[in-house]
Parts: structure tokens; sequence; C-alpha cells
């Protein structure tokens, strides 16, 4: 199963909590280079 039918197979709750990991880790990034 490739990558964006697990996306499609995900709820919304996993799909918010995904959503959550890749915003504070951009947060984070942003963050050091400054």
């Amino acid at each position: 199963m490739d990558f964006q039918q697990r996306l499609c197979n995900m709820s919304d709750e996993q799909y918010e909590s995904l959503s959550n990991i890749l915003i504070n880790s951009i947060s984070d990034n942003e963050l050091i280079q400054t």
C-alpha cells in the first residue's frame, strides 16, 4: 500500500495527530534557524 492510499484510509483523528507532528517539527526547525 502506498502513502496516498494510507492517507485516504486514515481516520480524522490519525490525520489530525499527524498534522500536529508535522507542524511541530516545522516550527522546531524554524526556531533552530533563527
